[in-house]
């Protein structure tokens, strides 16, 4: 999955049923934290791509290996994904004025 991929994913109009009531507030794991500032990315559709990858990557050396883990990060990656979404297509970001940081 790539960032382009996901941008081209098409918006349900605001009219739209909502399936996803989302969250407030999302702490991701430190594997994602780190996926996450590493990338240094800001745009939330450049991140659903990371947090994808950085889930499986994850699950792959953790979970998949030791069977007493105790859940897939792939599934809460899913979630910051969700969470990313619906930011992306239900916030203005406001365009920085010169001279403000």
């Amino acid at each position: 999955t790539s960032r382009e991929e996901v941008a081209n994913i098409p918006v349900p109009p605001d009219t739209a049923a909502v399936t996803f009531k989302g969250s407030a507030t999302f702490l991701p794991a430190p594997w994602l934290q780190e996926a996450i500032l590493n990338s240094g990315e800001k745009d939330p559709v450049a991140l659903i791509p990371i947090a994808l990858s950085s889930g499986k990557s994850f699950d792959s050396t953790h979970v998949d290996v030791d069977t007493a883990y105790p859940g897939k990060a792939i599934n809460h990656a899913i979630g910051f994904i969700l969470l990313a979404w619906n930011t992306r297509h239900r916030v203005d970001f406001p365009a920085q004025k010169s001279g403000q940081t």
